[in-house]
């Protein structure tokens, strides 16, 4: 199960990444500030992610 829950997690996170660049495209965000909003939502998801874990783990 972890393995599963791992191969979908990398998948989301790369999902999250092509939304979060079509929306920088469509915003027209400089590219200075387009890596502190990948870094950031990478960020937010990891802890998502990883708390959704830990709640699947203890449920």
């Amino acid at each position: 199960m972890i393995v599963v829950y791992f191969v979908l997690a990398v998948l989301f996170i790369m999902y999250m990444n092509v939304l979060m660049e079509r929306f920088c495209q469509v915003k027209q965000v400089p590219d200075d500030k387009q890596e502190n909003v990948f870094q950031t939502t990478n960020i937010l998801t990891v802890i998502l992610l990883i708390t959704t874990y830990i709640e699947i783990l203890i449920i």
